[in-house]
């Protein structure tokens, strides 16, 4: 695509578009209208479509259930660039498919109500996928921090930038012990903000990584799954789940059971919070170029999108699988 054929585009801001910048919709919904383009042999041409699952700038979302994140406006908007294209669609697709894990646990749920039908394993691999992929998520996002800090300049020469590694572990642990903020922030020369950032992280990002790496290094696995006339239960002293100190004492069922949704919705929101956290606190304190859209936002539409939607309400409230 030529970039100069994008100044077809009256939603662009056109002195924002160069080479180094990768355009992440071509997708506009507008008073009620969309507008869409795609790009062809021929130059872009537009088209009659509405996107299935992706993204789209719009002033307000089409639908109720469609998504905004900051993390990947501010990406979207300001920084994208195919240096980090590959970890921004992998954690674009972890949440697709963390959303999908959801609905499955509530199918799995349903199913459960058959005594003849045995999900309890079904469930322990979901769990097992989720735990992996909330720590995958880490990683990518540290993949972005670390190439958008290469392309920082610093005002205060004093100050020699160093490069960040693109492992989270790397920056937040050393020996099996989480640094301390004033050590992340000197060792690795970053803004206050950026080594609290990594501070705030580190304790949940640990828990994850132990639990996943017992279960791919050292074979080990969840403790057991309860089902009760309420959906998934797990005894309220198991890990990693007991670690996130969420759960509600009043809602919880005889013999210490506790509801198995309210934790993994914490997990999901504690690891898509570090990646919403990271672009509020970097935003504060670097200077990026301005948006590509002005006036706009980035929307994400996606398949069981509720279930991101609904997380807030289940921790807030120790919902269990019987619940809306």
């Amino acid at each position: 695509m030529k970039f100069d054929q994008l100044k077809d585009i009256p939603f662009f801001d056109h002195r924002q578009i160069n080479s180094h910048r990768v355009i992440p919709s071509l997708f506009f919904y507008e008073s009620g209208s969309w507008h869409s383009w795609i790009s062809t042999q021929d130059g872009l041409l537009k088209i009659k479509a509405i996107p299935g699952e992706g993204t789209y700038f719009s002033k307000l979302p089409e639908h109720e259930d469609d998504i905004y994140l900051e993390f990947f406006n501010f990406l979207g908007q300001r920084v994208l660039r195919k240096e980090i294209l590959y970890p921004v669609n992998g954690i674009r697709n972890d949440i697709m498919n963390i959303c999908a894990s959801l609905r499955k646990l509530s199918l799995l749920y349903e199913f459960s109500n058959n005594k003849s039908f045995e999900v309890s394993r079904m469930v322990i691999t979901e769990l097992e996928y989720l735990i992996g992929v909330c720590r995958s998520i880490f990683d990518l996002l540290q993949e972005i921090i670390a190439a958008l800090w290469k392309t920082v300049v610093l005002t205060d020469e004093s100050v020699v930038k160093k490069n960040l590694h693109k492992s989270f572990r790397k920056m937040v642990i050393e020996n099996e012990q989480i640094l301390e903020q004033a050590v992340i922030k000197d060792r690795f020369a970053i803004p206050e903000a950026l080594a609290q950032f990594y501070c705030e992280y580190a304790e949940f990002f640990q828990i994850l990584r132990k639990f996943r790496d017992n279960i791919a290094h050292h074979g080990s696995s969840l403790d057991y799954i309860f089902l009760t006339r309420r959906g998934f239960a797990v005894k309220d002293t198991a890990k990693p789940f007991s670690l996130f100190n969420v759960w509600n004492e009043e809602h919880k069922l005889p013999n210490s059971l506790a509801s198995l949704r309210v934790p993994v919705a914490y997990m999901i929101r504690k690891t898509l919070g570090a990646c919403e956290d990271f672009a509020l606190s970097i935003q504060k304190f670097i200077r990026f170029p301005d948006e590509l859209a002005p006036d706009y936002k980035l929307f994400f539409k996606m398949s069981y999108s509720s279930e991101l939607l609904n997380l807030d309400r289940i921790i807030q409230n120790s919902l269990w699988f019987d619940e809306l």
